[in-house]
């Protein structure tokens, strides 16, 4: 079976994604070691990355409580769902997935704010083992936005005000 990157941005749109692009894993080959799509998805071909804007009306009321409340559990869940729902539409159709939230905390962040409590839990997991990737970089490589001075994705017609997991 061959799905095209337009029959996947169509299925991301279907989805209420607003943006979506396709990078092939060739795009990381000069990239770190430690941030290749392979280290997440062994034999991964593709990173799919999607966006869903944060409305104009919700980041109007930074700072306060609206806008931590729905920024992180209402599009967070958002683009959460999507992520996954696209997956098990891959699967469906053959191809191993791996879907990636838009909100999921690095290991290295998880470990440090760990280590502040004072407790690092799951003593023998490697929290520095390889295997994430930078969702900013992902959309520039997927063509969904340039990167920023302050190291956001830009996102046209959105800016920086966007959620972006992969798949």
């Amino acid at each position: 079976m061959v799905i095209s990157n337009q029959n996947v941005k169509e299925k991301a749109r279907e989805l209420t994604a607003r943006v979506v692009g396709v990078a092939s894993v060739d795009r990381w080959k000069e990239a770190p070691e430690e941030v290749q799509p392979e280290l997440v998805l062994p034999g991964a071909k593709s990173v799919i990355v999607f966006g869903v804007p944060i409305p104009r009306g919700m980041v109007e009321t930074i700072p306060g409580h609206l806008w931590s409340r729905e920024h992180g559990h209402l599009m967070g869940g958002k683009v959460d769902e999507i992520s996954t729902e696209l997956a098990y539409w891959l699967e469906d159709e053959g191809f191993k997935s791996c879907p990636i939230g838009g909100l999921s905390i690095p290991k290295v962040t998880y470990y440090t704010f760990s280590k502040a409590l004072g407790e690092v839990p799951y003593k023998d997991f490697e929290f520095y083992k390889p295997g994430g990737i930078a969702l900013n970089m992902a959309g520039v490589a997927a063509g969904i936005g340039t990167l920023g001075k302050s190291g956001n994705l830009l996102v046209p017609k959105y800016g920086p005000n966007i959620i972006i997991p992969w798949c």
